[in-house]
């Protein structure tokens, strides 16, 4: 009769060891990546959810609402709702090589409003007061990720991303 070893030796729980370390040191850095675009995507989403929100409470209310941002911070107001902020990891702007979705320069702030005043500002239509605006959002200094906010004169509000040179829905 032959005689059958029980458990793994040395060797075998040694290698399998440095094969899952090997594994985990690959996932950190994916896993890094993965979290910066979890936070970016969520901050986009909650402009996205802000400006709708302000958008109903003006053809509710029958009355103008509006969302001011704030250059250079990372802060928004909502007509009567407050003060909102941007994940500590998220900011407003561009990298530099982004193109805009309008064709011109993107802002160094990230707030292209037409007219002076970074506010977004719905009638009790719904429309919004103004030709247009485009809101970005960044978390990555090197630029490979951006999320773009368009609202049009209709109102209509769009979230955009650019990802790998283009900019896609």
């Amino acid at each position: 009769m032959k005689n059958t070893p029980n458990g793994y030796t040395f060797i075998e729980v040694v290698v399998a060891v440095a094969l899952m370390a090997v594994l985990a040191v690959l996932a950190v850095p994916n896993l890094t990546t993965q979290s910066s675009h979890l936070h970016l995507m969520d901050a986009g989403r909650q402009v996205l959810s802000d400006l709708r929100l302000i958008r109903q409470r003006a053809i509710m209310d029958q009355m103008p609402h509006q969302a001011a941002f704030q250059a250079g911070t990372p802060t928004y107001i909502l007509s009567t709702l407050g003060a909102r902020s941007l994940p500590p990891q998220v900011r407003f702007g561009a990298a530099p090589h982004v193109p805009s979705i309008s064709g011109g320069p993107i802002p160094a702030d990230g707030l292209d409003f037409s007219g002076d005043q970074n506010t977004a500002i719905f009638q009790a239509t719904g429309r919004f007061s103004g030709l247009g605006a485009t809101i970005y959002l960044t978390d990555d200094p090197v630029g490979n990720e951006t999320i773009a906010l368009t609202v049009i004169r209709t109102g209509r509000v769009r979230i955009r991303r650019f990802w790998q040179g283009e900019w896609t829905d």
